[in-house]
Formats: structure tokens, C-alpha cells, sequence
């Protein structure tokens, strides 16, 4: 087992020794069993038990962005696009504004999620959604760099030029837009 799967373990007071051990204590934190187990899935690459286990962890705790957040990169990760943009829309949504950082990651993925599909309309969604990130966040890198994307990708030859020329200040570390 690799070290994320073992220290998610550890951290909620699991030992790892299969599926049927950790099933056996989590009476102790059942609140966690399913995303812990969704997670060690997903270190293994067994993406379909994974991606059960996860399903299992929105139901057990639907308001919990974190597992949301972590079912939804799952998704971008193993191709799951479809999905994953039906949980980022979840994950932006207003039932959970508190959840600053989570929101911001999401905004910035479904951003790109549905900017560079080539839809003026997904397009401009998507700036919209990096725009907000930018208000909140004063400049931060990874929302730069979405900007950038997105506008290098626009048919306008001067949104594409902006496009670069952010990322070329990203890059050399003069983030000034």
C-alpha cells in the first residue's frame, strides 16, 4: 500500500491489514470508512471499487466538501468528465460558501472543465467562474494560469495574446495583471 493510503489510515486510527479489518473498526468512525476506503482504492488504481467507495461516501455525508472535493478530482483524473462536472457544479454551489478553498478549487476546475470545450458560452461561464477566484484570492497563481489558458485558447487573436502574455509573467514570477 503507498504512503497516502497508509497515512489517511493512521490519521483516523486505522491499521490497514484489508478491506474486512478496516470494515470491522470502523464502527469507531463510520463516518470515514467509506472515503477512506475510496481513497486507498484509488491509491491501488482499482477505479471502479474506488469510485463505489466514494459514491457511498457523498451519501453517508452529503454536506462533507472535502470528500466531495476529492470524489470530484477523482473523476478528472480517471477521465470520469461527465461526472466530475456534475460535482464541481455541486461543490460551487451555495450550499457550501463556507468552504472557501474547496470552492475556489472547484471554480478554478470547472473552469477548465467547461472552458475548453470551444462553446462561447462554456468559455465565457468559465472566465467568469476564474474571475471570482481572482477577486477572492488577490492573484493567485493557479487562477492565473487558468486565465491564461483560457483566454490563449480564445479566437481572438488579442484575448489569446493576453492569454500568453499572463502566463509569461506567471511563469517569471511577475504575477501582474
Amino acid at each position: 500500500m503507498d504512503c497516502s493510503c497508509s497515512d489517511a489510515l493512521q490519521s483516523r486510527g486505522f491499521e490497514f491489514r484489508g478491506e474486512g479489518y478496516l470494515r470491522g473498526r470502523a464502527f469507531d468512525f463510520p463516518e470515514y470508512a467509506a472515503d477512506t476506503l475510496a481513497q486507498c482504492y484509488q491509491s491501488a488504481d482499482d477505479e471502479e471499487s474506488a469510485e463505489k467507495h466514494y459514491r457511498q461516501a457523498i451519501m453517508e455525508s452529503p454536506g462533507d466538501s472535502g470528500v466531495l472535493r476529492r470524489f470530484a478530482d477523482f473523476c478528472l483524473e480517471s477521465g470520469r468528465k461527465t461526472r466530475a462536472i456534475s460535482l464541481l457544479e455541486r461543490l460551487v454551489s451555495k450550499d457550501f460558501e463556507e468552504k472557501l478553498d474547496d470552492q475556489m478549487w472547484g471554480r478554478r476546475n470547472l473552469a477548465l472543465s467547461i472552458g475548453l470545450k470551444g462553446n462561447r458560452e462554456n468559455t465565457e461561464r468559465a472566465l467568469g467562474l476564474i474571475e471570482l477566484n481572482l477577486e477572492l484570492s488577490d492573484s493567485s497563481t493557479e487562477d492565473l494560469r487558468c486565465l491564461a489558458i483560457l483566454l490563449a485558447k480564445d479566437p481572438r487573436p488579442e484575448k489569446a495574446d493576453e492569454g500568453l502574455k499572463i502566463l509569461l509573467n506567471v511563469e517569471i514570477g511577475r504575477a501582474h495583471v
